[in-house]
C-alpha cells in the first residue's frame, strides 16, 4: 500500500449516493473497503460532519476509495467543499490525514473533518450517514 493515497468519506461523497460528485469520486478513485474512525458524525442539515475523538465506542463509519490522480482530485474536491483561501476563513472543513480502519488494518486517509463548533449540532447516534436518508 506504499505509495497510495486513500480518501475517507461519510456523507454526501459516499458510493450508495448518487450525486454528480460522488459520480465524479466514483470514476477518479477506486472504492477500496467500508471502514470507519473514532469520532463523532452530526447533522448539518443537508450533509453532516465530522469530528474526530479517541473512544472507540463512538465511531464514523464510511467509505475508503484508492485515488488515482490525487492532486486533480483534491482540487476539485477542495472545491465542493469549500476549503481553501478562497473560501470565507475558518473554513467549514479541514482536510487532513487521520487513521482509519479497514478489514481492522489501520491505514492513513485523507478526510474531511468538520472546523466549526459542534456544541448545538444533533449527533447522528450510529455514525452512519446512511440512517438519517432511510
Amino acid at each position: 500500500m506504499f505509495n497510495m493515497e486513500f480518501l475517507f468519506v461519510y456523507g454526501t461523497l459516499l458510493k450508495d449516493i448518487e450525486n454528480s460528485m460522488s459520480i465524479y469520486l466514483s470514476r477518479h478513485a477506486d472504492f477500496y473497503c467500508k471502514g470507519y474512525f473514532y469520532g463523532r458524525l452530526y447533522n448539518l442539515g443537508e450533509y453532516p460532519g465530522a469530528i474526530t475523538g479517541t473512544n472507540p465506542n463512538e465511531r464514523v463509519y464510511g467509505n475508503i476509495f484508492k485515488l488515482k490522480n490525487p492532486g486533480k482530485i483534491f482540487s476539485v474536491l477542495d472545491e465542493y467543499e469549500e476549503v481553501g483561501e478562497k473560501f470565507p476563513s475558518p473554513n467549514e472543513y479541514r482536510r487532513e490525514k487521520i487513521k482509519v480502519y479497514c478489514y481492522n488494518n489501520e491505514i492513513e486517509a485523507w478526510i474531511y473533518l468538520y472546523n466549526h463548533s459542534v456544541l448545538n449540532l444533533s449527533l447522528i447516534p450510529s455514525g452512519d450517514y446512511l440512517d438519517l436518508l432511510i
